[in-house]
């Protein structure tokens, strides 16, 4: 029974020092962030009226995936399968979005934009990170505030030619009130999947003056599953089947985001997939606006604060004018089948581009606050690891103590040369 009780204390014991383990690096992790401030944004506001699908060709649309995953992560295919069933439904881009991992494409897909998703925390706020630069495992793995979510963009930009906010309505890291202060990223992804009428972070973001265009994603983990594959895809408007231009396009706001159905069957799935609708045109005149695509539809027309502003019967266009109140208009079109194309918006702006609005500024004060209040329970964290480690594997305890009094000041000399270095670099991001 002895022997029992000893073994149930140190298996105890054991959880604890890992328990506490994870306590310490995640401290360190969260040491590494600083506290930011937030200015108040404002909505688009101008003269002007930015249309990114000014000087339009329709002929020119090609379709593009830039979510998916394989076996070189969480996925469930090998890099070929998926590649395959992409090209057999008429797409014409892959990109392959391994968490933390860049998987290339070979040769049915040549020469494509490269990306890996970012982010292990458990509230899912994941981000797209384009370009040919080295993975950034930049995160922390429990509560994100804002401070942390824009210091995440903050530290990525330069390390990416684009960045894209993943899944914002399927993960519990990303608020509609965050989409007021962020800044930075050029794309937010349209869920895979029919009838998302209200995108709720989209609609937040535009309201506070925040531009960014929007891309379908099927984040598909499995290519043999009729809920995730070929569910979300984009259109991308280029005349070079080159990576260059597809850049171009997709920071210019020349998409748009399509959504499907689960279809009755395969062949059906197939015969939609290699016909689907597509924008026509977007023209803007004075404050006139008109959409039209190339099938009838229900056409919905949001504005400020996501508040629909029309509705049509089944057509093909819709004419709508652009009222003082509105600061932007974005349109719906839903389609007979279940299928949805969602269009980036029309905005007000001051000069033919919308403006940036950088709303975060570090509060020193708080930063220095918060690295010595870490540092301090990190110091704690560091001694009872230690007085753990010694009953558990039986050191013995004259070393320990020398040892552990030694290194405190040690440890805390490293983590405060560490963080004199760090505001500096953060003021310069």
């Amino acid at each position: 029974m002895a022997i029992l009780k000893h073994q149930i204390l140190n298996a105890g014991r054991l959880l604890l020092l890992f328990l506490i383990l994870i306590a310490i690096i995640s401290g360190y992790l969260y040491f590494n962030y600083p506290v930011y401030n937030f200015n108040e944004p404002q909505p688009f506001k101008g003269g002007q009226i930015f249309n990114p699908y000014k000087d339009l060709d329709p002929v020119n649309w090609k379709k593009a995936n830039f979510h998916c995953h394989t076996e070189q992560s969480d996925g469930k295919n090998s890099a070929k399968e998926v590649q395959h069933a992409y090209k057999k439904f008429g797409y014409e881009f892959l990109t392959i979005s391994d968490h933390f991992t860049k998987t290339e494409t070979d040769e049915l897909f040549k020469d494509q934009v490269k990306s890996y998703e970012q982010g292990f925390n458990f509230g899912k706020y994941h981000i797209l990170v384009f370009g040919d630069y080295r993975v950034s495992f930049l995160d922390i793995p429990f509560v994100l505030t804002l401070s942390h979510k824009i210091q995440n963009l903050k530290k990525l930009a330069p390390k990416s030619d684009m960045l894209v906010l993943a899944h914002p309505d399927l993960t519990l890291g990303l608020r509609e009130n965050d989409m007021r202060y962020l800044s930075g990223y050029q794309m937010i992804e349209v869920p895979r999947g029919a009838n998302r009428e209200a995108l709720i972070h989209y609609d937040a973001a535009l309201s506070c003056g925040h531009y960014s265009s929007l891309v379908g994603g099927d984040d598909c983990h499995n290519v043999y599953s009729d809920y995730e594959f070929g569910r979300a895809l984009t259109f991308v408007n280029v005349q070079k089947n080159n990576p260059n231009a597809v850049y171009h396009a997709l920071l210019a706001g020349k998409t748009f985001a399509v959504t499907l159905p689960v279809f009755r069957s395969p062949e059906l799935k197939l015969k939609r997939n290699l016909n689907l609708p597509m924008i026509r045109k977007l023209e803007v005149r004075n404050d006139s606006v008109r959409f039209q695509v190339t099938e009838p539809a229900v056409i919905k027309v949001f504005g400020q604060n996501g508040k629909l502003r029309h509705t049509t019967g089944l057509a093909d266009h819709v004419m709508v004018h652009l009222k003082k109140d509105d600061s932007y208009l974005r349109f719906m079109a839903i389609f007979q089948d279940s299928v949805i194309l969602y269009s980036n918006p029309v905005v007000k702006c001051k000069n033919q581009t919308p403006e940036i609005q950088h709303l975060a500024s570090v509060n020193l004060t708080l930063t220095i606050f918060q690295s010595f209040i870490i540092l301090s329970i990190e110091g704690i964290l560091i001694n009872i690891f230690f007085i753990l480690f010694y009953h558990v594997f039986r050191i013995r305890k004259t070393v320990l103590i020398y040892k552990v009094r030694y290194y405190l000041p040690f440890s805390s000399l490293i983590l405060l040369t560490n963080f004199f270095n760090y505001p500096g670099n953060v003021i310069k991001v």
